[in-house]
């Protein structure tokens, strides 16, 4: 269940509430694979076969750390340009204050989609193009 187990803001709680919002729009929704180097979560419509590969973390001790490790596992994730890629946070300030810090330019070139989760399991979907609060 991890170290905080499944509350807010942690990346359990953050992980079940993308899992569920996905169910409910008619994903399949798997765990990746760490062992190669999959995203924490893979979301593929089985309709019409879109595919959404996430990167989740949550609040820790070194968000600054953990926030440049899921840029990084997410790009090495990037192995398929019609897959839709998402890095997914808690709707905390810490975690908007470095989603800020990615040009908007680097989001849209890489089509990167931010997803922030809130305590009352809001799902706030932010695309490449889309503007930051």
């Amino acid at each position: 269940m991890g170290k905080f187990g499944n509350v807010f803001p942690y990346e359990v709680y953050v992980e079940g509430v993308l899992k569920k919002h996905f169910q409910t729009l008619g994903y399949t929704v798997d765990k990746g694979n760490p062992y190669r180097a999959e995203a924490d979560l893979i979301c593929i419509d089985p309709l019409t076969n879109e595919t959404w590969m996430i990167q989740v973390k949550g609040k820790t001790k070194a968000i600054g750390v953990d926030f440049n490790t899921c840029l990084g596992q997410i790009i090495k994730n990037m192995t398929n340009p019609d897959h839709k890629h998402a890095i997914a946070f808690p709707d905390i300030n810490e975690y908007w204050e470095q989603v800020r810090k990615i040009p908007f330019w680097v989001r849209k070139k890489l089509n990167l989609y931010v997803i922030f989760v809130n305590e009352f399991e809001d799902v706030r979907l932010i695309h490449p193009n889309g503007v930051l609060r």
